[in-house]
């Protein structure tokens, strides 16, 4: 199914958009679809996205080069490079255990301007 097809008949994207940069130079710049297609609101060039699963694999490979360059451990907690990371039971949390998905965000609270979100806390599993 290529992308047209499934923009029209899935539904699992309402919109979407693609800026592809080569040496710097801005060789591509997409956008269509819905931003909300309840409303039949459209997607611009500036629609905002949630990416928070798009995140996830290049915090990975981020953090296995600092392993590589031996900068940080797995096994390193949290609070040895975010130190306020403790509050909430949160202190014995690992970068394994994050990257893993062994804990889970029980409530998120998203502040109201563009920063990134705040957790209140997170349990183990």
């Amino acid at each position: 199914m290529n992308s047209r097809e499934n923009f029209t008949r899935r539904s699992e994207r309402e919109g979407a958009a693609l800026a592809v940069y080569h040496k710097g130079a801005l060789v591509a710049d997409l956008w269509g679809g819905f931003a909300d297609r309840k409303t039949g609101s459209q997607w611009h060039r500036d629609t905002l996205a949630s990416i928070f699963c798009c995140t996830k694999s290049v915090a990975a490979i981020c953090v296995a080069m600092k392993v590589d360059q031996g900068e940080c451990s797995y096994s390193d907690k949290v609070v040895k490079f975010w130190p306020e990371f403790k509050h909430n039971n949160k202190q014995d949390i690992t970068i394994e255990m994050i990257l893993t998905h062994r804990v889970s965000a029980n409530c998120v609270c998203y502040l109201s301007s563009l920063e990134a979100p705040r957790v209140n806390y997170f349990h183990t599993f």
